[in-house]
């Protein structure tokens, strides 16, 4: 689902960055959508769970900082 979700915004950084007051108050840009994954899903030394599908927004507030 995060996928599906975020992998348009990610491409285009533009429309991300005109959804994103309705995220969080005080950022002004969308910079980077990045996606984490893991390649060891299931393995005890891992998460074990089979769950690996976490996202990362990264963005400039409105006083240009990151």
């Amino acid at each position: 689902m995060c996928s599906n979700l975020f992998a348009p915004l990610k491409l285009d950084l533009r429309q991300a960055t005109d959804l994103w007051p309705c995220f969080s108050q005080g950022w002004s840009e969308v910079r980077v959508i990045r996606f984490e994954h893991s390649p060891g899903r299931g393995k005890a030394g891992y998460t074990s769970d089979y769950s690996a599908f976490d996202l990362a927004i990264y963005g400039l507030s409105t006083e240009g900082i990151r």
